[in-house]
């Protein structure tokens, strides 16, 4: 969701796209094309069922970020799992592979819980309740879902005093110190399965932007993650220093101009050599990156959208991308749309398609995925745990 500003929905050309790319990109497997579907479910009405997903799949997508919402309920209950359920067995029955997104909308509480740390520790009622839900749901989906992206975009903000005032940032502004035992406290609570490999996590996609003419790669915000001790404590207690698999990003750069990629290319870039400098082998999941047609004509629309995926599939470290999104929201003022909100293809939408064709194979995902399974001692940000809730046990598990 780029920022509080950037957001819409549509595909069915992503696959298609791809072909029209340059010859010279590696070969990816079919899941590296994935899509943004919009909320599969809105005021109780399932919008994500059958039809919809037959659709994302006709647009050659193979993946789908599905967004875990309560949707006014007040828990994760039998009947809100039921729901899900139904939406998850549909994308799979139409041949795609569901990545599930938990964040704000998906646990009661607003950012003045999430961000409540007077005490520095990074942990409060929020987050033990977040990480419950994870149990909750990892093992509810348990071989339907394998990969789990916590939060979305956590260094945005809409407050100039985010950094003062926490809890009123606006946008989905997480603490990086919040995030940081979030995550461990989630590794910890879901251990057997992430150790086992049943399932593994994406980090929140972090919001890279260029607003403004700024040069926004968000490698401050990560950088402060990795800065936490509570990864000294996980790499001594869990054998690994960091819980995730993939790095999730989210690029919305040049939005009102083609692209030729050496931007994208240099956001990634400082993002590698950052997580490089950390002993973080993690490969990126791009879970979001669009135009909107509101800031660019659709052939430029279509243009960026394979030149985009070109570039993605040349990385060996990029696990897969999601384009955002399938149709256009406008109530929300959102444009990145393959289609308008009616269905009427735009012309990005016949390019999607083409990227898959192109393009078959594993490439160097693999390798990638297998070098993000295996954490080495790495380098001791910190001398040691920093937080005021001291390590203890928990039901067999180390706490961070």
């Amino acid at each position: 969701m780029m920022g509080a500003m950037l957001r819409s929905a549509a595909l069915p050309g992503l696959a298609l796209l791809y072909i029209a790319g340059s010859a010279s990109a590696a070969p990816v497997p079919c899941t590296f094309y994935g899509i943004n579907p919009g909320a599969p479910v809105w005021n109780g009405q399932v919008l994500l069922d059958a039809s919809y997903a037959a659709a994302l799949n006709a647009s050659g997508a193979r993946t789908v970020r599905v967004d875990f919402r309560l949707d006014g309920a007040a828990s994760w209950d039998a009947a809100k799992l039921a729901q899900y359920d139904g939406i998850i067995d549909d994308v799979r029955a139409a041949g795609l592979e569901p990545l599930g997104l938990l964040g704000y909308e998906g646990v009661i509480g607003s950012q003045v819980d999430w961000n409540d740390d007077a005490d520095g520790d990074g942990y409060n009622p929020y987050v033990d309740a977040f990480a419950s839900t994870t149990e909750v749901l990892f093992n509810h989906f348990q071989g339907k879902i394998r990969r789990w992206e916590i939060w979305n975009e956590p260094d945005c903000w809409s407050n100039p005093s985010y950094a003062s005032d926490p809890q009123h940032a606006g946008c989905t502004y997480l603490l990086p110190r919040v995030l940081a035992k979030l995550l461990a406290e989630i590794y910890v609570r879901n251990e057997a399965l992430l150790s086992g490999g049943q399932v593994s996590l994406v980090s929140g996609g972090l919001f890279a932007h260029d607003i403004g003419g700024s040069y926004s790669p968000a490698t401050g915000y990560l950088g402060e993650v990795y800065d936490q001790g509570v990864w000294d404590w996980l790499e001594a207690n869990a054998g690994r220093r960091y819980p995730w698999d993939n790095l999730g990003y989210h690029l919305y750069v040049e939005q009102g101009q083609a692209t030729d990629g050496q931007l994208m290319t240099s956001y990634l870039d400082d993002v590698r050599t950052l997580a490089d400098s950390r002993t973080d082998p993690a490969s990126f999941a791009i879970t979001e990156f669009g135009w909107t047609t509101a800031g660019v004509s659709p052939s430029v629309q279509a243009a960026n959208l394979t030149a985009a995926f070109d570039l993605f599939a040349t990385r060996s470290d990029v696990a897969d991308a999601y384009w955002f999104s399938y149709r256009d929201a406008p109530a929300a003022n959102l444009y990145f749309g393959l289609t308008d909100d009616n269905g009427t293809p735009k012309e990005a939408l016949g390019h999607a398609g083409r990227e898959r064709r192109l393009h078959p194979g594993a490439g160097g995902w693999r390798r990638w995925r297998a070098r993000g399974r295996r954490r080495g001692t790495g380098r001791a940000r910190r001398r040691g745990w920093r937080g005021k809730r001291r390590p203890r046990r928990r039901t067999g598990h180390g706490r961070p």
